[in-house]
């Protein structure tokens, strides 16, 4: 006999009660395999040690209520609580939440993009503008492609450091909206 064969028998057993019993008590054989496996036994030996008697489902089944309301309870299914705060997670992310992840998103790529146009500002400059070139020209425009350059590595780094942090914030989010509709 292994565990399906065990349970199968339980459940043939337990016809005459009410259904809402019938699971608990299922719940309950269900979660002593668990754990004996958890803890290394193997199914035969759960059979065997259920099979004596006071412990097997003769046993369960011939006590009043009382004697096992105490154990845990199979989950409920809830779909229609999970449905419904689906659709209000969904407007609230819709109303509240939606407008400024865009605009956070806008800015952070905007930023990010500066950065790289001012990183490659010198190369704009290299170019050329058109106009005829003095050393006082080309040490402006040095200097000024050099600060440029520095902005755009002060922008960057920023973005380095912010962009993982808002993304870890949206992950962590998301994660809280799927526990929240799975009832955790």
């Amino acid at each position: 006999m292994n565990k399906d064969d065990f349970l199968r028998g339980l459940e043939l057993r337990l016809r005459g009660l009410p259904e809402d019993e019938q699971r608990r008590i299922q719940y309950v054989y269900e979660e002593l395999f668990r754990q004996a496996e958890a803890n290394g036994k193997s199914e035969r030996e759960i059979i065997e040690w259920l099979s004596q008697p006071n412990r097997g489902p003769e046993w369960m089944t011939s006590q009043a209520p009382p004697m096992y309301e105490s154990y845990p309870t199979p989950p409920q299914d809830n779909t229609a609580k999970s449905m419904l705060i689906s659709v209000a997670l969904g407007f609230f992310n819709l109303i509240f939440v939606l407008a400024p992840f865009l605009a956070i998103c806008g800015v952070l790529f905007s930023f990010s993009l500066v950065s790289l146009i001012l990183i490659a500002s010198p190369i704009f400059i290299m170019i050329g503008t058109g106009f005829e070139q003095t050393n006082t020209i080309l040490l402006v425009e040095l200097f000024g492609s050099l600060v440029l350059v520095g902005l755009g590595l002060l922008f960057g780094s920023a973005m380095l450091a912010i962009v993982p942090r808002f993304s870890r914030l949206v992950r962590t989010y998301i994660r809280a909206n799927k526990r929240l509709i799975k009832g955790e």
